[in-house]
């Protein structure tokens, strides 16, 4: 199996009737998705796409349209009686902090309800490459709103790298990568 990537939404808060940022990638032994904006869910539903059911999910930076479905997801995987598996929100500085006081506006209550699965939050350190399953992912600083600790990514998976900026500029940390590379900007 090879590296599938889809662009299931890049819109950000201010387009009407676009997706917010979404970008499911299934690999070799994983399935992940880059970003996961408050419209995600939705669309994700509508195309019947396995992605909710992914491994991983990783946001550049801390705005809703980069995370803001994460709530949602975790609403929907909980109600879902077949989800089992553990599940990683991995994402920049305080990625664990906000998610949860997100949620806890947008969902209250969701707090007292008991997954059937694991879930970890990890706020990644930039420059530090960390391993998630068959994934090796590096996250790196990038220029953007600085309340929202942006950062760029670089995944590493079955031969493959991707690098993704969301919507920022490459920089000067963005890896050089030999062999093949698609850039996720969008």
């Amino acid at each position: 199996m090879s590296t599938s990537v889809t662009f299931v939404g890049s819109g950000d808060s201010f387009v009407p009737g676009t997706v917010q940022h979404c970008i499911p990638v299934d690999a070799p032994g994983i399935r992940f998705a880059i970003d996961f904006g408050a419209s995600s869910l939705i669309a994700l539903e509508r195309l019947a796409s396995p992605t909710i059911r992914s491994t991983a999910f990783f946001d550049a930076f801390l705005h809703g349209d980069h995370c803001g479905g994460i709530p949602f997801l975790l609403v929907d995987a909980m109600l879902l009686p077949t989800r089992d598996r553990p599940l990683t929100i991995a994402g920049p500085a305080m990625t664990t902090e906000r998610l949860k006081s997100v949620a806890a506006a947008m969902m209250p209550g969701m707090d007292v309800m008991v997954p059937k699965f694991p879930i970890t939050y990890l706020d990644m350190a930039v420059l530090r490459p960390l391993e998630i399953g068959p994934l090796k992912v590096t996250s790196y600083p990038a220029v953007h709103t600085q309340q929202t600790n942006p950062t760029s990514w670089c995944v590493e998976v079955a031969e493959s790298v991707d690098a993704y900026t969301g919507r920022q500029r490459v920089t000067e940390h963005m890896p050089a990568t030999g062999g093949w590379c698609r850039s996720l900007d969008c």
